[in-house]
């Protein structure tokens, strides 16, 4: 796969990991004598406190290996590893059964280096969230932001996404960066319908292509895009 399939394959996988609807279901346990393990606690990034600013007042930092992200302190973060993924995507199905719908399954702690979740309430259908990805770029050049998305755009207009729209003159922690929005049919648990809006933010540096994606349900807050985008702003490599 050439690096430019790469990324598209790549920013498909991640608008679509943050989008599903459904939990996956959890077979019933073969009865057994023997008691059953309790489900290993899902990690959850450590939060940074950060130094008082009127922008980010009632924010938090987060940090992975190798980078930085604000959000709402009323966001869940969690931190994906290597190890464990069954068993860590097996105690978030018991803990948030809402929540594992929308990853699908362990394979999406390992795609992704960051995830995220927004509030939710007992009788939600989709939770607001965020994955972070980060593909090589190969050694090559940072990519002129114009034409790394238009192939991108077209994949989404295949997976028949509406309300495309793209902005690639953005400056983000002093790289070339890019954003797309799209929005697609969407149906909860409860078989009501709606749609997905989603916002994708791409920072390209020598090295790597970080990609960004947010996803706001049909009950999301008026507010979510400029949340979206306030928190991007604070995306930094480190």
């Amino acid at each position: 796969m050439t690096g430019r399939w790469r990324i598209i394959f790549l920013l498909s996988v991640a608008v679509l990991a943050g989008c599903r609807a459904r939990p996956t279901p959890t077979p019933a346990p073969t009865p057994s004598r023997t008691p059953a393990a309790s489900p290993t606690a899902v990690a959850m990034a450590t939060p940074v406190r950060p130094t008082a600013s009127p922008r980010l007042a009632g924010w938090t930092e987060h940090r992975g290996a190798d980078f930085a992200l604000w959000l709402p302190e009323s966001w869940t973060a969690l931190e994906p590893g290597a190890d464990g993924l069954t068993a860590r995507f097996a105690g978030l199905q018991a803990q948030n059964p809402l929540l594992a719908g929308i990853l699908g399954s362990a394979d999406a702690l390992h795609d992704a280096v960051f995830w995220a979740f927004g509030p939710t309430t007992p009788d939600a259908a989709f939770a607001d969230n965020l994955n972070i990805r980060r593909a090589s770029l190969g050694g090559q050049p940072a990519p002129d932001m114009a034409a790394l998305i238009q192939p991108i755009i077209e994949q989404y207009r295949q997976l028949a996404f509406a309300d495309i729209a793209a902005q690639t003159d953005l400056v983000i922690a002093g790289h070339a960066a890019a954003h797309i929005t799209y929005s697609f049919p969407f149906t909860g648990r409860d078989g009501a319908s709606g749609q997905i809006t989603g916002h994708q933010y791409l920072v390209a540096t020598d090295a790597d292509l970080w990609i960004l994606s947010y996803a706001a349900g049909p009950a999301a807050d008026p507010g979510a895009a400029a949340l979206f985008a306030q928190s991007a702003q604070t995306f930094v490599m480190r």
